[in-house]
C-alpha cells in the first residue's frame, strides 16, 4: 500500500497513505470517541443510509475494503472499552463492539467469499492487535440500521458482500499515536 512522501499530490504529508482523501481524514479527525464509520462495498445502500440528517457519504472508490481498513487503522484509534449491550434494529440486544461485520444472507449463494473476505479482514485487524473476539458479526437489517447512525460512510471498489463498521476510541497521550515521524500530536 502506497505511504505518500513530501512530494504527494495526495495530502503532501509524511506517513498518510495516499488512499486516505482529504475528506476521509477530516472525518476521521472530526469524529469523537464512540463515533463510527463504515467501510462499505459497491453494493451497499447510500442513499438510502446517507440522508440529509444522516452519516456523510464519502467516496474511496479506488480502494478496496483490506487496504482502506489497514490505512485508517494507522491513524485512527479504535474503541476499547469493556462491553456494554445495546438494542438493535431486530430488537435484539448484542454486546457493544469496536467492529462490526455485516454477515451475508442465510440462502448466500456464495458463502465461501464471505468467509475468504473475513479472513482477509480479520488478518488485517490482526496486524493492529484487534483480535476476532473484538468483532461482532450481525445481519443485514441490524447493519444498515447501525449504519444510519454513523458518522460517515465510506464507499469502496469492493464488489462483494462484506462491509464493516469501526468505533473510534481515543488517543490518551503521543505515545498512541502509530507510526509517527515525532511525538508531536496534530489535531484538525
Amino acid at each position: 500500500m502506497p505511504v505518500s512522501g513530501s512530494n504527494s499530490a495526495n495530502s503532501g504529508l509524511f506517513g498518510i497513505p495516499a488512499n486516505l482523501s482529504p475528506d476521509l481524514l477530516h472525518a476521521m479527525a472530526s469524529m469523537e470517541e464512540g463515533d463510527e464509520i463504515v467501510l462499505a462495498d459497491s453494493f451497499f445502500p447510500v442513499s438510502s443510509v446517507c440522508t440529509q440528517y444522516g452519516p456523510k457519504a464519502i467516496s474511496a472508490s479506488t480502494s478496496g475494503i483490506p487496504d482502506l481498513l489497514a490505512s485508517i487503522l494507522k491513524l485512527f484509534p479504535i474503541r476499547n472499552h469493556p462491553s456494554t449491550l445495546e438494542a438493535l434494529q431486530s430488537g435484539r440486544w448484542i454486546r457493544s463492539s469496536p467492529v462490526y461485520m455485516m454477515y451475508s444472507f442465510e440462502n448466500d449463494s456464495k458463502p465461501h467469499l464471505s468467509n475468504m473476505i473475513w479472513r482477509q479482514y480479520q488478518t488485517v485487524l490482526d496486524g493492529f492487535g484487534i483480535s476476532g473476539e473484538s468483532v461482532t458479526k450481525i445481519c443485514r437489517e441490524d447493519f444498515l440500521g447501525k449504519a444510519r447512525t454513523a458518522y460517515a460512510v465510506v464507499t469502496t471498489k469492493d464488489t462483494f458482500y462484506g462491509c464493516l463498521i469501526l468505533k473510534k476510541g481515543r488517543l490518551h497521550s503521543a505515545r498512541d499515536v502509530p507510526h509517527t515521524h515525532s511525538s508531536a500530536v496534530v489535531s484538525f
